[in-house]
């Protein structure tokens, strides 16, 4: 069994239940289900190994963070641009919402998360490097596997859904979650989707934002 970690952002339920819906619809029509194997949330990293030993480090450590933040922004705004395509990742459509400010909380608290994962994470394992900015996203279908031409019915379909059911475009920062996934299928391959096919995952550690 391949275990990785991940720190995820998860926004206000009440969009929280709108995106879900959104996912939902979208995936059942392209017959995309990587997306809808996971809760629904906004990754502040990538998935990363981590001894067993170093788990409740890490755990203490997002709970200053996560208290820090709440004390200089509680409920901090989130918004995204809209449905976009990820230009690393085969299939992917998602809600970005990477801030352009770069001293905005979201990225602020971003940033403080990379730095630790890089500290935390198992010096034994290369962590990826995409080679372009991090992308701050709410995955809506991933590694789809459609045409081109079917992608871009897919992305034209995804938008119109979004709009629909006003899935919102501002919304705020309600809980920061360290998760524990498994998945038989992904081995190594946790960058290209290996896991899609049979991922599980507990929630370690839950913080107000």
């Amino acid at each position: 069994m391949s275990v990785r970690y991940a720190v995820l952002l998860i926004p206000h339920p009440s969009c929280t239940a709108r995106a879900y819906r959104a996912r939902q619809i979208i995936c059942g029509q392209y017959g995309s289900w990587a997306a809808e194997m996971l809760m629904v949330h906004i990754m502040l990293s990538e998935f990363f190994p981590l001894e067993d030993s170093n788990v409740d480090a890490l755990a203490a450590s997002l709970a200053g963070i996560a208290s820090e933040s709440r004390g200089k922004a509680p409920g901090f705004a989130l918004s995204h641009q809209g449905v976009a395509i990820h230009p690393d990742t085969a299939g992917t459509l998602f809600l970005d919402f990477t801030p352009r400010d770069l001293e905005s909380p979201l990225q602020v608290l971003q940033g403080r998360i990379r730095g630790l994962v890089d500290d935390f994470a198992d010096s034994t394992e290369v962590l990826p490097q995409t080679g372009c900015e991090f992308r701050i996203f709410l995955p809506l279908m991933q590694y789809a596997g459609l045409s081109p031409n079917l992608f871009s019915d897919a992305l034209e379909f995804a938008t119109t859904v979004v709009d629909d059911l006003e899935v919102p475009g501002t919304t705020t920062a309600w809980r920061l979650l360290l998760a524990r996934f498994q998945s038989q299928a992904a081995g190594e391959n946790w960058v290209q989707g290996g896991w899609v096919n049979d991922v599980s995952w507990d929630l370690v550690a839950s913080y107000p934002l």
